[in-house]
């Protein structure tokens, strides 16, 4: 999903730091990988200490900052490069500083810079990434505007939103839309699906919907415009949906078919502007309570059910 690029630039270690310095650097560094999820790849450029950022290399300023005792040089060299071997690869960090930008740019992957502090040269400060959060918000930014196509979007979708169990055909919804494509709904797309996933700690875990419906109401205004949340008030039977769920008490996936009559209203496109009443949009989910836990199944975003 994202490309995460660490080289010399990252770190918070210059030739006037101390020992502190390069042991809060290292931490940082084994922190920040244990904590990305692993649908983001992590690569360290194959030439982290031998890149010269001009006059000096990372080597360089960890021996200097070692006091030029080869002991204790070693010491946190050794350190140093445990804490990223398992993350090192051919890529360069010229490479890096000449391709990288917004978008699918490198190797026509997304990728983004791992930072401690000061930000790299030449590379825009959107794509600086320096904790699990800032990762989690790039990755949110480039699915709503760079979708790719319905299948990329579902797959990257699913993901992030781990909350929502997707109807296996989810992503044929998204190209129902009735005016233009589903790219031209994406931001509201994916704050609709956000909202949902944050919602799902929140739920009642009760038989009684209405207070959920109010709370994942109140999720999407967090994240932007509030979106109407409300059951189908008519044609339902359209709704009915095969989900394959996970139950605990038989340790396997159980098939049950539900209701999917609530719905998140997308009346407005990417640009913010209000959409004709005969082209809404709409995200129809379920809220089944299995096993005392209430649960979030997005069955379809696209067309409003009641348009053919």
């Amino acid at each position: 999903m994202n490309n995460i690029l660490i080289s010399s630039y990252s770190f918070n270690i210059s030739n006037s730091s101390d020992i502190t310095s390069i042991e809060n650097s290292i931490n940082h560094i084994i922190n920040f990988i244990d904590s990305v999820p692993t649908y983001n790849d992590i690569s360290v450029t194959k030439d982290i200490l031998q890149f010269r950022m001009g006059e000096e290399t990372l080597d360089d300023i960890l021996f200097e900052v070692s006091g030029m005792q080869s002991d204790i040089y070693q010491h946190y060299l050794n350190e140093f490069e445990k804490s990223i071997s398992s993350n090192k690869s051919n890529i360069t960090t010229e490479e890096v500083l000449e391709t990288v930008n917004e978008g699918p740019s490198f190797r026509g992957d997304f990728a983004s810079v791992y930072y401690q502090v000061g930000h790299w040269p030449n590379i825009p400060a959107t794509i600086h990434v320096s904790n699990q959060s800032s990762v989690y918000e790039l990755n949110c930014q480039n699915l709503e505007l760079h979708p790719i196509s319905n299948d990329d979007f579902s797959e990257r979708a699913e993901l992030l939103f781990n909350n929502v169990i997707f109807h296996p055909d989810f992503s044929e919804t998204l190209t129902t839309v009735k005016t233009g494509a589903f790219e031209d709904y994406s931001i509201e797309f994916v704050r609709a699906t956000r909202a949902l996933h944050n919602a799902v700690p929140l739920l009642t875990n009760s038989g009684h919907n209405p207070p959920d419906l109010i709370t994942i109401r109140d999720e999407t205004a967090k994240l932007g415009r509030t979106m109407g949340c409300t059951p189908q008030g008519k044609n339902k039977d359209g709704l009915y949906y095969d989900f394959k769920i996970f139950h605990d008490e038989i340790g396997k996936d159980k098939e049950i078919n539900m209701s999917c009559e609530y719905h998140l209203k997308i009346n407005f496109d990417n640009t913010g502007e209000k959409i004709n009443s005969d082209f809404y949009n709409r995200a129809y989910f379920g809220l089944p309570l299995i096993e005392g836990r209430k649960r979030i199944t997005l069955a379809f975003m696209g067309k409003h059910y009641n348009e053919d």
